[in-house]
């Protein structure tokens, strides 16, 4: 059975991606839109679900992505020979409940907030 390229069109395939940049990469995306899902099978591949459509359709056009000085993974459309050879795929674009090992949900790109009263806690201690 054939994905839908209406089901796909969300979803990109990011390549090189090494076990040590994979947060890295997973961040920098973001500035393409909101990440929903990722699934990474083995290797260098992870296969990237952005919210809206058209967050993919830039990443893809980018083409690459100079995650570190010396590191730069590629992006590309899900083709159907992908497809066809990482079959797992298939139940994963289709289902709502995913296995936690492989998949995981990427919180909104926030910017994280500091306590409240941090800074004048600060000011405290260095200005008495």
């Amino acid at each position: 059975m054939q994905i839908s390229e209406n089901s796909l069109n969300s979803w990109i395939l990011v390549y090189n991606v090494s076990p040590q940049t994979q947060l890295i990469t997973i961040n920098q995306l973001t500035n393409f839109g909101q990440i929903q899902r990722f699934y990474k099978p083995s290797g260098n591949l992870l296969f990237v679900k952005f919210q809206q459509p058209i967050s993919a359709e830039i990443a893809i056009m980018k083409r690459t992505l100079t995650i570190t000085d010396k590191h730069t993974v590629g992006m590309t459309p899900i083709t159907r020979e992908i497809e066809e050879r990482f079959p797992d795929l298939q139940s994963i674009v289709h289902t709502n409940t995913y296995d936690d090992t492989q998949i995981a949900v990427y919180p909104e790109n926030k910017q994280p907030k500091l306590a409240d009263g941090f800074f004048s806690k600060i000011k405290d201690i260095i200005f008495g």
